[in-house]
């Protein structure tokens, strides 16, 4: 059939030719007109304007009804080049720019329709003769290679905008504008900001919140039938540093603020997010854009946090991190134990236990290797008296140099000695402790001038020359305790009548001009007042904490318990500061400021 029929449209072709170039004439030549009865009764192509350009391959249907004839061919051609044949009514082919001749410009689509003439003649009968209906449509066409798209970037009031030149060529597809931290990733789908099939006079960037950001551009273009694309140069952008942790500030309350600054734009911005590491990563985000401060509490002093903010643009397409520790405190020095001249608190001497090094705070080549299990300072100051076991030693307090040691043990006529619990330097000649017992030494005679009963501590109030002592009560319950108190004067004690009983003793403090006893009963702090022994306060801690020391300058207190540590105003119980207790590491209150152990303090008198 299909042989048939171009031979029919060969016939007609050549009758044409013969008819362009010779006359024909004589007695055996009759000139016959060609008689067509068929026609397209309907018939459906899809549309295709004139002009048309043509991108990519378009797919292009057609259907044909023949009346009064048959339906023999379709025949399309792009440019004089056959592109599809079908002896098929009905049907579709693909039209590819690729298909045509030229990279760029114009070519001419022909859809030749073949059906018998209908016309019975001998050709027709044995379908060698064929009507012809034929469609025509002028399309544009462009194969040329991608370009890229020259564009320039300006920093407004409120974002960075991209301003972009026309694309030279017809057979742009797409355009894909990519953002990012990394120039060797910025082409990644995870960084493309926006993608449109037209070449933009401009894009408003929302992702941009500060640092070194990379930017690029991607054309695609249907080349023939294939995709193909070509990226920009990259442009780099640093308009600024980026939010960034700028400051740490500890607070009188034991919170640590962390300060950082903030993104270049508004319309950009979309969360602050700061994170630390401390038993577990912790975070906080804010979502003001003039938000850069944030205040953490529930840190160990000293500890170096690692704290990160992360910086979300407003598309959520990047973001800015930034990193750095923090810590809780000043650094200051490090310790076991930290002893103070109570009359000058600025006489501070640091005790590590390892090495058994007793040092002067503020010059640490003052020092001495001496077993210490606790220190006082003379009355004026010029002599120290430590104490280990049943050894007292007395040292020079401007250089540490060992002045003589007193042995207890042949003073106290015991033949079972206990180490010292507590130990106060009176004077330049005496010194109050406890053993077993209470006792007065005069340490220029080597000599014990008082010694009294049981006591589990000695506390001694140099501007009233008053003493208290404070023990078991052997009047009959086992369990009671008592404050005695006494005036001390040339190593003379005088017994005031003015005791204070109490129960269920657990430790006892003192400072200024009080003393306060903790007791297990309710776990309440009682506050007395000296010389009267009168009580001034008492409060319930609620739980069970440890007394530690109390400051004479605030009339504070340190207290322990085994999560946390606290300081509170020792005459109304009020907290002045709360945070982790770290059990390894020692603590000390001194004029208003928290030292830790690790070598931080922290001023709670701010």
């Amino acid at each position: 059939m299909k042989n048939n029929i171009v031979f029919a449209v060969l016939l007609i072709l050549l009758s044409s030719v013969f008819a362009c170039e010779f006359q024909l004439e004589g007695e055996y030549y009759v000139e016959i007109e060609q008689e067509i009865n068929s026609s397209l009764s309907e018939y459906e192509l899809t549309a295709i304007a004139d002009d048309e350009f043509i991108v990519r391959p378009k797919e292009i249907t057609y259907s044909f009804e023949v009346t009064d004839g048959l339906f023999y061919l379709v025949v399309a051609t792009l440019d004089e080049k056959e592109i599809y044949v079908s002896d098929l009514p009905s049907g579709s082919f693909i039209l590819r720019p690729g298909m045509a001749v030229a990279d760029y410009g114009f070519a001419e689509l022909v859809v030749n329709v073949y059906t018998s003439t209908n016309t019975n003649s001998l050709a027709d009968q044995v379908q060698a003769e064929a009507a012809i209906y034929q469609f025509k449509k002028r399309i544009r066409i462009d194969k040329r290679p991608a370009e890229a798209i020259p564009f320039t970037i300006t920093s407004t009031t409120n974002a960075l905008t991209f301003n972009f030149q026309q694309y030279p060529n017809n057979n742009l597809w797409r355009v894909n504008i990519y953002g990012g931290p990394d120039p060797d990733q910025l082409f990644n789908n995870e960084n493309q900001l926006s993608s449109v099939f037209e070449v933009p006079s401009q894009y408003i960037d929302l992702g941009y919140v500060g640092g070194t950001m990379y930017y690029g551009v991607e054309t695609q273009v249907f080349r023939g039938d294939i995709m193909e694309s070509e990226r920009s140069n990259i442009t780099t952008i640093n308009l600024s540093d980026g939010p960034k942790i700028v400051k740490y500030e500890s607070t009188a309350d034991g919170h640590l603020k962390v300060y950082w600054s903030r993104a270049p734009f508004e319309s950009s911005f979309s969360t602050y997010t700061l994170k630390w590491l401390f038993n577990g990563v912790r975070s906080l985000t804010n979502t003001n854009f003039n938000d850069t401060t944030a205040s953490i509490s529930g840190l160990p002093m000293g500890d170096t946090i690692s704290f990160e903010l992360v910086t979300s643009s407003a598309n959520q397409k990047n973001k800015v991190t930034n990193s750095g520790p923090g810590v809780l405190g000043e650094l200051a020095f490090q310790f076991d134990e930290l002893y103070v001249d109570r009359n000058t608190p600025s006489r501070k001497l640091s005790y590590d236990a390892s090495s058994q090094l007793l040092r002067n705070t503020e010059n640490e080549q003052i020092s001495i290797s001496l077993p210490i299990s606790g220190l006082s300072f003379s009355n004026n100051g010029s002599t120290i008296a430590a104490y280990s076991r049943d050894i007292i030693s007395l040292l020079n307090s401007s250089t540490l140099t060992l002045i003589r040691q007193i042995e207890l043990n042949g003073l106290a006529n015991n033949s079972f000695p206990r180490p010292v619990a507590r130990l106060q330097v009176i004077d330049d000649r005496y010194i109050a402790y406890t053993d077993r017992v209470f006792k007065l030494l005069d340490y220029v005679e080597d000599a014990i001038v008082y010694q009294g009963n049981f006591n589990n501590n000695v506390i001694y109030y140099e501007e009233s020359k008053n003493l208290v002592l404070i023990g078991r009560d052997f009047s009959g319950n086992s369990r009671a305790y008592k404050a005695e108190h006494f005036v001390v004067e040339n190593g003379t004690l005088t017994e005031l009548p003015n005791e204070f009983k109490f129960m269920n003793y657990t430790n006892s403090i003192g400072f200024g001009n009080y003393v306060a006893i903790v007791t297990t009963s309710e776990n309440k702090v009682n506050v007395l007042k000296i010389p009267e022994m009168e009580s001034i306060v008492e409060y319930t801690l609620g739980t069970r904490y440890f007394l530690k020391s109390a400051d004479p300058t605030t009339n504070w207190g340190l207290f322990f318990i085994e999560s946390s540590v606290q300081v509170r105003d020792m005459l109304t119980g009020t907290i002045i500061y709360s945070g982790p207790n770290k059990i390894e590491q020692n603590y000390a209150l001194v004029d208003g400021i928290l030292y830790s152990g690790n070598g931080f303090s922290l001023n709670l008198n701010r």
